[in-house]
């Protein structure tokens, strides 16, 4: 008994020990436990208010374009209407000509009353077929909806999605491609002051880049402060993140040369830039997140020629020379960008040809921005000026 009751003494103290260290893990574990079931109810209530955020967006965007098809079809069966209304008096008048013709072959013209009713009968017959000209040119003006009209309800849809979601929603073939009259999605592109290297001046409507030292030559009326904040290249980028789109815009590149230029000495480049890579490498035109053109002396032609840089592909295409070289004598050039993520292309025109330079295919980007540097400033005297509120697509781009 006494060596038992010694033995339990020693058990007592370790199974309370053992129960106080459990009891804590028990404490422990329906703390998480709990924590746990409340992020779950949080993410369920979340993603039932994200849910009914998006049928109510599906909701209000039928109900527009339901309403929009309600009123194409009133306005169509207006249209047919008054279309009937034309054709049956088309059909009235062409019955009285042929009713008048078939009374001229059996009238009399040996009287003076038959030579009345023949002269009025005429006069009837060409006043009738004038009328018959002018009905001729009526046409039906169908109130359909075009082919493209579920296309834009689901790119609305799509943008609004985007804007629910983030980001993470992959672009769907409802991009819609550019057709006469388009214009560039809405987007106003202006240069960030804040995003730009501290060597250039910037007009204060933000469409202007230059040089520091051409400022006044180049921007009338001074110019905004920038930020500074390019390292490796004398660079700049639009204000604007461009995804999901289909997009166009137009630089205008005027420059002069005053120095003498070594060969393969750039004056420029332009393109885009996979967001938040724009100051990687230097120059832009050896930048594995860029798709742009270089302006630079070319070797073989002594001219100023263009070439473009696909940075994925750690490649440079066939240079065309754009302008041969005169000393101090200002050359502009205006070029036109292409964004089109649905086709995954990133197109370059010549605006004054209306021509593709180059076309870059299967961008791997989704996210980009407008980028352009200037080089070589103590030897070229180089402006950008930036346009993005152009009236629509150039026409090369539908051919």
């Amino acid at each position: 008994m006494t060596h038992r009751k010694a033995k339990l003494s020693t058990c007592i103290p370790e199974l309370e020990r053992s129960r106080y260290k459990n009891y804590a893990k028990l404490k422990t574990a329906s703390h998480e436990h709990y924590q746990r079931q409340e992020y779950l109810q949080k993410q369920e209530d979340e993603i039932n208010s994200l849910a009914d955020l998006i049928e109510e967006h599906v909701r209000s965007r039928r109900k527009e374009v339901l309403g929009e098809i309600e009123t194409l079809k009133t306005h169509n069966k207006t249209n047919f209407e008054v279309f009937q209304g034309h054709l049956q008096s088309y059909i009235s008048t062409v019955d009285t000509i042929t009713a008048a013709a078939h009374a001229l072959d059996g009238q009399s013209l040996d009287t003076e009353e038959g030579q009345a009713v023949f002269v009025q009968v005429v006069d009837d017959v060409l006043l009738n077929t004038q009328q018959l000209a002018r009905m001729d040119d009526v046409s039906l003006e169908h109130g359909v909806p075009s082919d493209t009209h579920g296309e834009v309800f689901a790119e609305n849809l799509r943008v609004d999605f985007t804007t629910l979601l983030g980001a993470s929603v992959a672009p769907t073939n409802t991009t819609l491609t550019p057709s006469n009259g388009d214009k560039s999605t809405g987007a106003q592109l202006k240069w960030d002051p804040q995003d730009c290297h501290s060597s250039l001046a910037i007009s204060q409507d933000c469409l202007v880049v230059t040089a520091e030292k051409w400022e006044d030559a180049e921007i009338p009326g001074g110019c905004c402060n920038n930020g500074g904040n390019w390292v490796n290249v004398c660079g700049i980028a639009s204000s604007m993140v461009l995804q999901m789109t289909n997009i166009y815009w137009e630089i205008l590149v005027t420059f002069a040369i005053l120095g003498y230029m070594d060969d393969n000495d750039v004056i420029t480049d332009l393109g885009i830039c996979k967001s938040g890579q724009e100051d990687v490498y230097s120059p832009l035109s050896k930048n594995y997140y860029c798709l742009c053109c270089s302006l630079f002396k070319d070797p073989d032609s002594s001219s100023i020629a263009m070439d473009f840089w696909d940075g994925p592909k750690n490649s440079t295409s066939d240079s065309v020379v754009v302008r041969r070289i005169r000393r101090r004598k200002r050359e502009p050039l205006k070029l036109g960008f292409n964004v089109d993520f649905h086709n995954k292309m990133f197109r370059i025109i010549d605006v004054n040809e209306n021509s593709v330079l180059h076309t870059f295919e299967d961008m791997r980007f989704t996210q980009v921005t407008a980028v352009a540097s200037i080089d070589h400033e103590d030897k070229v005297r180089t402006s950008l000026e930036l346009e993005s509120d152009v009236d629509g697509f150039p026409s090369i781009l539908f051919q």
